[in-house]
């Protein structure tokens, strides 16, 4: 088996796997995460961190940014899948949203703050297939419960671009302590 050489720079031109590109933290609590990336660059991008929420009882959420910059929000751009794991499983779906979801309700008190997540996005480099997104993330609700939660979904429209990612919570803002690292990824 042959190892990938890696420069200085990274690995080497036309070498696959994953490659660090960034780390987001935030420094106090505001109301969106913003990771702008290119969509030629990779052909996906792996997410890893936790995001954690200041008020109680809500959901972490996400959309995509567009190859120009802007974010995408129209009423049914996004369609998701989601399972969640609380000793029984409790399904939820929703085929035509202004958002994507990564969790279901997350509790703010002692012991409850935010959602520890590992997320694929793309392929981000392709107008025949729209970029999609699988997600596993591990949280306690605001019963003090833990859940787990395996989302998929992405953009219903393939010709829609991409260009990052916009992490929020339903109401409220992120906390401080919210910290996410991106790889990307050729194939």
């Amino acid at each position: 088996m042959a190892l990938t050489q890696v420069r200085a720079g990274g690995l080497e031109d036309g070498a696959y796997g994953l490659i660090f590109q960034s780390t987001t933290s935030l420094s106090e609590a505001t109301a969106n995460m913003d990771i702008t990336l290119s969509a030629s660059s990779f052909d996906y991008y792996k997410f890893v961190g936790v995001l954690a929420n200041v008020t109680d009882a809500q959901y972490i959420e996400m959309k995509f940014f567009d190859s120009g910059g802007s974010i995408v929000e129209g009423a049914s751009d996004y369609h998701w899948v989601g399972g969640r794991f609380i000793g029984s499983s409790a399904n939820v779906i929703d085929s035509a949203d202004s958002h994507m979801r990564l969790s279901n309700t997350v509790g703010s008190s002692t012991n409850e703050n935010g959602i520890s997540f590992e997320m694929l996005v793309g392929p981000t480099n392709t107008s025949s297939f729209p970029v999609q997104y699988l997600c596993h993330s591990f949280y306690h609700n605001n019963g003090s419960t833990p859940e787990g939660f395996t989302v998929q979904g992405g953009y219903v429209d393939e010709t829609k671009t991409f260009g990052g990612v916009r992490f929020f919570v339903s109401s409220g803002d992120l906390a401080s302590h919210s910290k996410v690292t991106v790889y990307g990824m050729k194939t």
